[in-house]
C-alpha cells in the first residue's frame, strides 16, 4: 500500500474514530502487524501505517472502499488497488481466508475471530477459578501445618504451581498464620548474578510482604551479606519478630539455575530447613517451593532442598476436571466437545483455562475456535509464538524439539539439559520410552515450524 511519507503522521487519526466503540483496535493491529511481516514483500516494514489503520477502521465501520476514498480524499481506483496488494493481505493470513470476494466479508471474518467487543473486558485481576486435584491440595495443608515443613511443588509451565502455591498461601492465611509470596522472576540481571545483592533483595521481599518496620542493617556486622549473615538477619529480625507461623512461597526457583548465585542460595535454604530439628524459632518457618523443572546444578545432596521434605507433582487435568473447569466459566460444552479439546490440547490447565476464556470473549464455538487455533487471529498463537521464540533463541533446544516433533514414537534426548529445559517449557512429556509432545496441537504447530527454520 502506498503512503506519501511527507504527509503528517497523524493526518489520518480523526477518520473512522467510532470503530474503537466496537472493535479491540490494539489487539487487530499488532495481530496484522504480525501478518503483514509474513508477506515476504514487506518483512521489512515493522508497522501498519496511519493510511492503513484508516482503511481498517472505515472497513469495520462498513464503509467501501469508494466512501473510504472519499474521506480520505484519495482517488477510488488506486485506494482498491492499494487495498488490495497490501491491507487485504495480511487480512487473509489474519484470518486464514483464502479470498476476499466482498469487503462486507472482513468484520464477519474479524468478529468471528474475537476483534468485535461483545461487552465490557473483565478486570485484569479477576481471578481465575480453582479446580482441585485432590489429594493433593489435603496433602500440601497438612504439610504447611508441621513446624520447619518443607514444601516442593513439581511441574512444567501452564501446569497450576503459582494456582496452588497461592490457594496455599491463603489456607495458611485463614489458619492465622503468617504468609509471603516471592517469585523469582522479579529478581534482575543484575541481582542474580551477585549473591550480597541478591539475599538483600530476598530479605526485603520478605519484610516488605510482612510489613515490619525494621530496615535490612547496611554497615556494621551486615555490611557485607552472604548466606551466614542472611540466616542471622532471618533469625533476628524477622523470626523473631512474628508470633505466628511464616509460610514463605517461592515461586519460579528454577529461575536461578543458571546464575551462580544458585547453590549457595539453595544450600542456605536447605540449612534453614534443618535448623527446625534443634531450634525452636525456626519451627515457625515452613518453606514452599515452585519450580518448573529438573534440577540439574552441582549441588551435594547434603546441602540440596530438592530431596528433602515433602513433593508434589502436578500433571494435565482428567476429563472430570476438564468439565468442572468448564462449569466454573458457565460454559454448556457437550462432551463431544470436550473430546475435541482434549485431543487438541489433552488436559493441559492454561491451555484449557485459556480456551474457556476466550469462548464467551469471541462468541464463538470451540468448534470454530479449534481450526483456527495456531493461525495469527487464533486463541493459542500468542502463547506459540513465545514459546518458539524460546525454542529459535537455543537452536540446540529448537533441534532436539523437532526430533521429537518429526518422530512418531517416543524419542530419547542424549542432553539431559535440553530435556530439563523441554519439560520445563511444557513441550514434551516423558516416559520410560523417552520423550514426545505434550500434545497434538504442539506436534503439529512445532513440526510446521521447525521445518522451516
Amino acid at each position: 500500500m502506498t503512503f506519501n511519507q511527507n504527509r503528517p503522521e497523524d493526518e489520518y487519526a480523526d477518520k473512522f474514530t467510532e470503530a474503537a466503540e466496537n472493535w479491540d483496535l490494539e489487539r487487530l493491529y499488532a495481530d496484522l502487524e504480525k501478518a503483514k511481516q509474513q508477506q515476504p514483500e514487506r518483512r521489512n516494514e515493522v508497522q501498519l501505517t496511519p493510511f492503513e489503520k484508516a482503511c481498517l477502521r472505515g472497513l469495520l465501520c462498513g464503509e467501501s472502499s469508494l466512501q473510504i476514498a472519499k474521506k480520505l480524499s484519495r482517488e477510488p481506483r488506486g485506494l482498491r488497488v492499494d487495498l488490495s496488494r497490501g491491507l487485504y493481505q495480511y487480512l487473509k493470513t489474519l484470518t486464514g481466508q483464502e479470498q476476499i470476494n466482498n469487503w462486507r466479508d472482513i468484520p464477519r471474518w474479524l468478529e468471528k475471530a474475537g476483534y468485535k467487543q461483545k461487552r465490557p473486558p473483565q478486570p485484569s485481576n479477576s481471578p481465575d477459578p480453582y479446580v482441585e486435584r485432590p489429594p493433593i491440595e489435603e496433602r500440601c495443608y497438612e504439610e504447611i501445618g508441621q513446624p520447619g515443613a518443607l514444601l516442593r511443588i513439581k511441574a512444567p509451565k501452564g501446569m497450576g504451581k503459582t494456582w496452588l502455591l497461592n490457594k496455599i498461601l491463603t489456607k495458611a492465611q485463614s489458619q492465622g498464620y503468617h504468609k509471603v509470596y516471592i517469585s523469582l522472576l522479579n529478581a534482575n540481571e543484575k541481582v542474580l548474578n551477585d549473591l550480597d545483592s541478591f539475599l538483600r533483595w530476598f530479605c526485603k521481599g520478605i519484610r516488605q510482604g510482612l510489613r515490619l518496620p525494621t530496615q535490612l542493617p547496611e554497615s556494621g556486622e551486615f555490611s557485607t551479606f552472604d548466606s551466614q549473615e542472611c540466616k542471622t538477619y532471618f533469625e533476628y529480625y524477622v523470626l523473631t519478630q512474628i508470633d505466628s507461623p511464616l509460610v514463605l512461597g517461592l515461586d519460579v526457583v528454577d529461575r536461578l539455575f543458571p546464575y551462580p548465585i544458585a547453590v549457595d542460595f539453595l544450600s542456605m535454604l536447605r540449612s534453614w530447613h534443618e535448623e527446625a530439628k534443634s531450634y525452636d524459632i525456626w519451627n515457625k518457618l515452613r518453606l514452599v517451593m515452585a519450580y518448573s523443572t529438573e534440577v540439574y546444578i552441582p549441588i551435594d545432596a547434603h546441602s540440596s532442598p530438592f530431596n528433602v521434605g515433602e513433593s508434589v507433582e502436578l500433571l494435565e487435568f482428567n476429563q472430570e476436571q476438564v468439565n468442572d473447569l468448564s462449569r466454573r466459566y458457565k460454559l454448556e460444552l457437550g462432551s463431544t466437545s470436550l473430546e475435541k479439546l482434549m485431543d487438541a490440547v489433552g488436559g493441559h490447565p492454561y491451555l484449557v483455562g485459556l480456551t474457556f476464556k476466550e469462548i464467551p470473549r469471541r462468541n464463538a464455538s470451540l468448534e470454530e475456535l479449534l481450526p483456527l487455533a495456531n493461525m495469527p487471529s487464533g486463541i493459542y498463537y500468542n502463547h506459540l509464538q513465545k514459546l518458539l521464540d524460546a525454542l529459535t533463541n537455543r537452536p540446540e533446544l529448537a533441534e532436539a524439539m523437532k526430533q521429537v516433533v518429526d518422530a512418531n514414537e517416543p524419542v530419547t534426548i542424549e542432553a539431559d539439559e535440553l530435556a530439563f529445559q523441554l519439560y520445563s517449557l511444557g513441550l514434551v512429556k516423558f516416559n520410560k520410552n523417552g520423550g514426545m509432545p505434550s500434545c497434538k496441537l504442539y506436534r503439529q504447530y512445532f513440526r510446521d515450524r521447525l521445518r522451516r527454520a
